[in-house]
């Protein structure tokens, strides 16, 4: 399917903001953002609140996109917990009014769910595997999912897990871990919890190529294999070549977590990798180009000034 135009949401989040950066050189984009804008070059960004059905509605009148990816969500976890109603409005009911108005405008609907509906003992979920959210953000974005296809049979969701470069000043995971190495400051990760991450553009390929293929359904995209977080880190401090001195081991068991967190949401990815006959990234291929992408040139166009670890540092310190 080629876009002309793709709108997408939640466009100063880490995921909104890469795809919008990705997907700007092949067609129009247009983010929404609700609070928080930022300033990509060769990207519009409109402000819109999402919760009313009308203001959306004009602005895709407007637009006229051929795909809606929906990134926006409420992701604190916590905050989730203490605040249910808010979480199945935003993760939810507005999911299923945004698929709705996608099926009722003819375009492409993308909604980007978690791995955190996953907790098998030996991971490796499968789309077909039980869900077994066990928290409120988790149970919200499931209820979002369900939103989606009962308004929209046609919706692509995508459940995942992502990391990269924030275009804002609140860091990602590899962001955080990353300031810790730098600046030699105590950080704690997990031993036994453990995922399967993909870089955000990553993700942002295998989107666009699930559509370009009209895939329709529920995809896990995620890392080829699974690693604990800790293992994550110390990956990351070898590739960026600092010492792991700053990563602390420790045991989910020992954190007083306000909200159940899942300790195995690792993805198969079988089904995306036969859909799409290619393999899906290893974790250390996606922090491979994870820090790539900050010589390379794109992360000083989402963070000005930004090209080195010394200017990391620099911005962190």
């Amino acid at each position: 399917m080629a876009m002309k135009t793709v709108m997408v949401s939640g466009g100063s989040g880490l995921l909104g903001s890469n795809c919008l950066m990705m997907l700007k050189d092949s067609c129009r984009v247009v983010g929404l953002y609700h609070s928080h804008s930022v300033e990509l070059p060769g990207v519009e960004m409109w402000p819109v609140d999402l919760r009313d059905s009308a203001a959306v509605s004009r602005v895709i009148d407007m637009v006229k996109p051929d795909a809606f990816i929906h990134c926006a969500a409420l992701t604190d976890v916590d905050y989730c917990e203490a605040h249910p109603e808010v979480a199945r409005l935003l993760n939810s009911d507005v999911v299923g009014n945004l698929a709705g108005l996608a099926r009722r405008n003819d375009m492409r609907f993308v909604q980007i769910s978690t791995d955190a509906v996953y907790d098998a003992p030996h991971g490796d979920s499968s789309e077909t595997a039980p869900a077994r959210p066990l928290n409120v953000y988790a149970t919200t974005k499931l209820l979002g999912e369900q939103a989606a296809l009962n308004e929209n049979s046609a919706s692509l969701i995508i459940r995942t897990c992502i990391y990269g470069w924030n275009a804002r000043n609140k860091l990602s995971f590899s962001e955080a871990i990353l300031k810790a190495l730098l600046l030699a400051e105590k950080i704690a990760l997990f031993r036994d919890v453990f995922f399967s991450p993909i870089l955000v553009n990553d993700l942002v390929d295998v989107i666009s190529s699930l559509l370009a293929a009209g895939c329709s359904g529920i995809y896990n995209v995620g890392a080829s294999h699974g690693i604990s977080k800790l293992a994550f880190g110390e990956m990351l401090a070898e590739l960026s070549q600092l010492s792991t001195l700053p990563i602390c081991s420790i045991s989910i068991e020992e954190k007083n977590l306000s909200a159940a967190r899942p300790r195995n949401p690792v993805m198969s990815v079988d089904k995306v990798q036969a859909a799409l006959q290619r393999p899906m990234p290893t974790v250390e291929q996606g922090l491979v180009r994870f820090m790539r992408l900050l010589g390379g040139g794109y992360v000083n166009n989402i963070k000005s000034g930004v090209a080195t670890l010394s200017d990391l540092r620099e911005v962190w310190q």
